[in-house]
Order: structure tokens, then C-alpha cells, then sequence
């Protein structure tokens, strides 16, 4: 087991994690994306991003391109795992300003949208790397008061599972319906490049 410190809400974080890890691992068979903030009040990132949508999506969308030669050369087979909530189906997309300014801030109303741009996420990974045998999900744990293993379940379902749906998102240990918006492939295409430039890929 290798341990190292990364914190989502860093772009600089992110990245020399992701250096660190490629010098030392050859492959990355499954990467679960599963650090996250929840309804809190308004913050930033260490790089002046809405933190929820900072931390939960913008993080994640950074660390999964980074390490992406190490998960291709796990491929085929290799899987992107990533952890959004039921109540990404309350979620909406600001395309005009994902990180809610301007007044815009509702804390739920960023959580939603965090949670719905990570199956937005995984949808387009799994559109974008079908051909290449990378196979991209997106889940919710669930909630539970007892035994942390339990709330893990459909997460460690979605890794160890032979057959999944590319793209698709999962509840309970099974496929589950999602929020329309999550499959609009238009939308989707948009926020890619939205996430593309805010984390400097573009």
C-alpha cells in the first residue's frame, strides 16, 4: 500500500500528487474519485474556485486527465470510478458561471450541481475512451448511520463487478435512473471544455 497527501482543492496539490505517483506506478487499474465537500458556506479553493465545485468536480477532472497514461496502459479493463449522490438529480449546470457568483450562491445548489458535473463526468470519459477499453461509471454510496463497509458497497460493486454500463450510474449495487440533464451529450461536451480550461488543460 502506497499512502500520499493530496488535496482536491489545489491545483498544485493535485499535480504533484499525480507526479508522484506516475514516477513510482507503472499502471492504475481503478481510480476512484471520492474526496468531497457538502453543503458548506461560501469558499474558495486555493485557486479562487466556488469550493464545492472546486473540490468535488474541478479537482477530480484534474487528477483523473493527469493520471490518465497510467490508467490507458491498465486498459483494457482499466475503470474510472466516480462518487456523486442521489442528489445530483436536483442538480443544474451553470454553464455561464459554474463557480455561482454574482449572487447566485445557494450552498444545496452548488452541491447539486457538483454531484450532477461528476455523472456528467463519467459519462463523458466513457464516451471519450470507449475505444481505448477504459470503462468510467459514476455512483451513489448511499447513507447509512453504522458500519462504514456498508455505505461502500455499490463503490467496491462498481470496481470489482464483470460487466458494468460504460457511462452509466449506479445505486444500490445496480444501474439507476439519473437526472436527464446528465445524459444531454451537448451539455455534457460543455462542461468538458468548461473543466478543460478552468484546470489549464486548454
Amino acid at each position: 500500500m502506497v499512502i500520499e497527501e493530496l488535496d482536491t482543492a489545489s491545483f498544485a496539490s493535485i499535480k504533484a500528487f499525480a507526479e508522484r505517483v506516475l514516477a513510482s506506478e507503472q499502471r492504475i487499474d481503478f481510480l476512484i474519485n471520492n474526496a468531497g465537500v457538502m453543503a458548506c458556506p461560501y469558499g474558495e479553493t486555493a485557486d479562487g474556485l466556488e469550493l464545492q465545485i472546486g473540490t468535488n468536480h474541478f479537482g477530480h477532472f484534474l487528477l483523473t486527465e493527469l493520471l490518465m497514461p497510467a490508467i490507458k496502459r491498465a486498459a483494457p479493463g482499466s475503470r474510472i470510478i466516480c462518487v456523486s449522490s442521489v442528489a445530483h438529480k436536483r442538480g443544474r449546470i451553470n454553464t455561464s458561471d459554474m463557480n455561482l457568483r454574482d449572487k447566485n450562491y445557494g450552498r444545496w445548489k452548488a452541491y447539486t450541481q457538483s454531484k450532477l458535473a461528476n455523472v456528467i463526468h463519467a459519462r463523458q470519459l466513457a464516451l471519450r475512451h470507449k475505444d481505448e477499453g477504459i470503462v468510467a461509471v459514476s455512483v451513489h454510496p448511499g447513507v447509512v448511520s453504522t458500519d462504514l463497509w456498508k455505505g461502500y458497497m455499490t463503490t467496491l460493486y462498481t470496481v470489482l463487478a464483470p460487466e458494468l454500463e460504460n457511462g452509466g450510474y449506479y445505486a444500490d449495487c445496480a444501474p439507476a435512473s439519473t437526472n436527464p440533464k446528465a445524459k444531454d451529450d451537448a451539455l455534457g461536451a460543455q462542461v468538458w471544455e468548461i473543466s478543460r480550461k478552468t484546470v489549464g488543460l486548454a
